[in-house]
């Protein structure tokens, strides 16, 4: 799978280790829900938001329809996760939550549930509410339910009978899931990644997803169970021996800019222009789509068919101007530091500047570390 640059340089993706039979992939629906779960989401309770985007999706696109048993199912093994606030025992409407879900198609190659990735559990109640009760997914200060806990299986099962279903009626489901990248607490990511299975344990054809960045800061990458951790770093647009000069990675974001556009439009950016655009992008792939897009609303407005080097200026120097907002002498200290060594500093300031992009990983023999190049355009 292709992953974009901001998945790849927030933190590993996870990729399984099974694949039970080829399949087609270009022929599974591919659908995205938004955000509907707290930041820190606890993975043995986070089966019920897979088992209703599966219902939906199944229901939308492929017209099955569900029977009694089939929601019935994960309507009781949902609710013993359920916490009532007047008494009354909770009854959970699956048909009801999955229409409340957005839902959106996006092309067809597999099935996508994500991002998983809200900002507070107030978020969750948000969605996953039906009058005085809410699924406590992933809250702060709460200790997470065991894989062994019978309730736990329960769920896990309610929601392989959905998949199964599908995949045995219809084709093959693929689960991609992004948002977990930005879970920050270490002891979440050891919970939902090292000590449980239950994400590993989806029966869907494969499961793909965006790893905490905590399993690389603090180590936990190769303690992952069920998956097969692979880290991503950005496209090493700038080379290992001199980060002057251009790395491997521009040609690959001009192959991404090529795939996108089309013959039609690749005379529609010179190549010398198009390199300055991805040296400039970090190897971040959003940023460098960005940039394209800056360059084309100026020629537009302009009225040219081709890009031109005032226009490119342009959009760098926009994009720069907003790179550096929020950086102080201390930043610039330990990107100075890393400038000579390459590797990644021991500073408290780390995560900030791996947060805001100013610090970038790039791939070679071993992971190595360089400032985003548009901070050393002028503050560096």
């Amino acid at each position: 799978m292709s992953v974009s640059g901001e998945m790849a340089s927030r933190g590993p993706a996870i990729q399984p280790t099974r694949s039970p039979g080829k399949t087609t992939l270009e022929r599974v629906p591919t659908y995205r829900t938004r955000p509907f779960a707290s930041m820190d989401l606890m993975g043995r309770t986070a089966c019920p938001p897979y088992g209703l985007a599966v219902y939906r999706v199944a229901g939308d696109r492929l017209g099955h329809n569900w029977t009694k048993a089939d929601r019935a199912k994960l309507e009781t093994a949902a609710a013993r996760f359920v916490e009532s606030t007047d008494g009354v025992t909770p009854i959970i409407d699956v048909a009801k939550l999955a229409k409340g879900m957005a839902v959106a198609s996006v092309i067809p190659a597999t099935l996508l549930i994500g991002p998983l990735a809200g900002t507070t559990a107030v978020a969750t109640a948000t969605v996953l509410d039906a009058g005085s009760w809410k699924l406590s997914l992933g809250l702060p200060g709460r200790s997470a339910p065991q894989d062994q806990e019978e309730r736990v299986r329960a769920l896990l099962g309610a929601v392989n009978h959905l998949i199964g279903t599908v995949q045995a009626d219809y084709r093959a489901v693929t689960v991609l899931v992004d948002g977990l990248d930005r879970i920050a607490r270490e002891e979440t990511t050891r919970e939902l990644f090292v000590e449980s299975t239950l994400l590993g344990s989806l029966e869907s054809q494969a499961t793909v997803m965006t790893g905490s960045v905590m399993l690389r800061r603090a180590g936990l990458a190769g303690r992952v169970r069920r998956f097969e951790a692979k880290v991503l770093a950005n496209a090493p647009v700038l080379d290992l021996k001199d980060p002057t000069r251009d790395g491997s990675g521009i040609a690959f974001l001009s192959d991404v800019y090529g795939q996108r556009v089309g013959a039609r439009g690749v005379g529609a950016f010179p190549s010398q222009l198009l390199s300055q655009v991805a040296r400039c992008s970090g190897g971040r792939v959003r940023e460098f789509v960005r940039m394209i897009r800056l360059v084309a609303e100026r020629m537009w407005d302009l009225d040219e068919a081709v890009a031109t080097q005032p226009a490119v200026d342009a959009a760098i120097d926009e994009r720069r101007r907003l790179a550096e907002m929020g950086i102080h002498e201390g930043h610039i200290e330990v990107l100075r530091g890393v400038i000579e060594t390459k590797t990644l500093p021991d500073s408290d300031l780390v995560p900030q500047l791996l947060d805001r992009f100013w610090l970038l990983p790039y791939p070679n023999d071993s992971e190595w570390y360089y400032p985003h190049p548009l901070l050393t355009m002028k503050r560096m």
